[in-house]
């Protein structure tokens, strides 16, 4: 089956049944017919662009259009068949529902082309924390195991550091209240070295270096909030398990008391 042109005072009128373009689009994509002939059918169609001639054209084109974009050695003349498409389209008076068939026809055939957002990297603890919430927790069953595991992560931040420095300090200050006669006897110590000249072997030679210098060590990851915006995350797609990310919260209360309360 083809279509059939005939020229009528200047005019081509293009003969078809119902499905015929959907039927030659098929034998086109499924190489059975010659992807010329979906081409020269497209120039008799453009030749007189109105009436049902759009209808056919948009029929053909959103059945083997994306296949003649897609495949390398049509591409070419595809393009060319759309661009030709889109200057009929602004050219001729069209009424809106016709007008609106070939744009989305020219869309289906050459989409445009989108820019995809990066997708986020996370830190392995992180990557874990998401993996037991989403993944492992499906059920009240799976609480235990999940809880069991989470516990054993590292339970330290950036404000239970600055408890424990402060403790530290607190203690520091404790023992030099406790020991203050020891005071003068190190001042007098350091001032005896400094009069006799004695230098270390850095002071002396400051180049040479006994072993690699010191690194400061990696900022730790905040468990709490991590396991806080992990379980809201989970909560907002899973339903299901809402009693069970609560279930887990609840144990998670012995490291960190507040945490209920936070994700409340």
């Amino acid at each position: 089956m083809s279509f059939c042109g005939k020229r009528e005072g200047g005019r081509t009128t293009v003969y078809f049944t119902p499905g015929a373009p959907q039927y030659l689009g098929e034998l086109v994509k499924f190489r059975v017919a010659p992807p010329a002939v979906a081409f020269q059918c497209l120039r008799m169609l453009y030749e007189d662009f109105s009436g049902h001639n759009v209808d056919v054209v948009v029929a053909l084109l959103e059945t083997c259009g994306r296949f003649l974009r897609r495949t390398p050695h049509t591409a070419p003349r595809t393009l060319v068949a759309l661009d030709s498409l889109k200057k009929l389209r602004k050219a001729k008076n069209l009424d809106a529902m016709k007008a609106s068939a070939v744009d989305n026809a020219i869309y289906q055939c050459d989409p445009p082309a989108v820019q995809r957002a990066a997708p986020k990297v996370y830190s392995p603890l992180h990557s874990f924390i998401r993996h037991m919430f989403f993944v492992r927790l499906k059920s009240e069953r799976d609480v235990e195991p999940v809880l069991k595991v989470l516990l054993r992560l590292p339970w330290y931040g950036p404000k239970r550091g600055a408890e424990g420095g402060g403790e530290a300090a607190g203690g520091a200050t404790e023992d030099s209240a406790g020991g203050a006669t020891d005071l003068p006897v190190l001042d007098a110590e350091a001032e005896t070295s400094a009069d006799s000249g004695a230098a270390t072997p850095d002071a002396e030679n400051p180049d040479s270096t006994s072993g690699p210098p010191p690194t400061t060590p990696p900022a730790p990851d905040d468990i709490e909030a991590i396991v806080l915006k992990c379980a809201l995350k989970a909560v907002r797609v899973r339903y299901d398990a809402m009693s069970a990310i609560c279930d887990v919260l609840a144990g998670l209360a012995r490291r960190c008391g507040d945490a209920e309360i936070r994700f409340i």
